[in-house]
């Protein structure tokens, strides 16, 4: 591999979640989307630079050739609605590419998206069953020369505790910690040692229960699974009252992999594409994530359109228009 380029600043959870739609955080909000922007445009320039090195095969060639022209036109112009009367923004308009493993832009808005919908579940189970809690929950395997075969391999343990959490619904005798689990929704991240080169998924989850989870007997339950792995980790929520903060813990990871040195982002990406890193079970099952990466917009009221267009320097503001319903 080539020298790579330096890999982006670490995503903080503000970044994957717009800081509410209110008026007064739109500069912080074009600031973050300027940044993702830039990042994905590094990206693509690393591909016009490598996309001839041997070790891509012919067919991988075509492909970056398709997805820097997807990456060169994605977020060039963002079209908010200002809705002054009431204080709130919505973005109307955008050419996205979609491609959320490569480009940071569409992983902070797909980001977004999912912590809007799973939010919105939990805060409604909740409502129903005010037993229910969620807990912030860390399962990892053992670091591995293959990344296919440790992701397979941690992804086949999620399963296996998936199939645990729904045998406990038919065998109320069994005792596990993942009986616990009512429902979960997580994501996959991806990382590479500095030193080791070696590959190391790990996923994170907000899960719901209505009983205290044992970190030291999930553990033990996560070896007995996975047969070369016992580290796991349970957290309160540390925001229980803005629950929102939370579940950015665990969607910012979607961001986090195009944050990656964008060699080792290429190789994870031919490796992983298609396969699903963000995932759900029990009573958080069915939840889906919007494809459309605009924003639900507001009727019946009067609006400011905000047309931001992207330069080298970053997106800035150059048309508003007055709209009336």
């Amino acid at each position: 591999m080539k020298d790579q380029k330096k890999a982006p600043e670490r995503t903080s959870r503000e970044t994957v979640v717009q800081s509410g739609d209110e008026i007064e955080g739109q500069n912080a909000r074009i600031s973050r989307y300027s940044k993702a922007k830039k990042d994905a445009d590094s990206h693509r320039q690393f591909i016009e630079e490598h996309v001839n090195d041997q070790i891509y095969s012919e067919r991988e060639r075509a492909e970056l050739v398709s997805m820097n022209e997807k990456l060169c036109s994605c977020g060039n112009y963002l079209l908010f609605h200002h809705y002054y009367t009431v204080g709130k923004v919505r973005l109307a308009k955008a050419h996205f590419c979609k491609k959320h493993l490569l480009c940071p832009l569409c992983a902070i808005r797909r980001g977004a998206k999912g912590v809007r919908v799973h939010l919105e579940s939990f805060l409604h189970l909740k409502g129903q069953n005010p037993k229910i809690n969620a807990s912030l929950v860390t399962l990892t395997v053992k670091n591995g020369p293959d990344l296919l075969e440790r992701f397979k391999h941690l992804q086949g343990g999620v399963k296996k505790a998936n199939q645990r959490m729904r045998n406990a619904r038919r065998r109320p005798t069994y005792s596990g910690e993942f009986s616990k689990f009512l429902g979960y929704v997580g994501s996959y991240e991806v990382k590479k040692g500095k030193n080791s080169k070696m590959w190391h998924p790990h996923c994170h989850m907000i899960v719901l229960h209505d009983r205290p989870l044992d970190q030291e007997k999930l553990s033990q339950e996560w070896a007995e699974i996975m047969g070369d792995s016992f580290i796991v980790d349970i957290s309160p929520l540390q925001h229980p009252e803005n629950p929102a903060a939370d579940f950015c813990e665990v969607f910012k990871y979607a961001v986090k992999f195009s944050s990656m040195e964008t060699g080792e982002l290429l190789e994870a990406f031919f490796i992983l594409k298609g396969k699903p890193l963000l995932f759900s079970g029990g009573i958080l099952r069915g939840v889906k994530i919007p494809e459309e990466l605009t924003d639900n917009l507001l009727e019946d009221l009067p609006y400011l359109e905000l047309m931001y267009r992207y330069t080298e320097s970053g997106y800035s503001l150059t048309e508003t228009k007055r709209i009336e319903p």
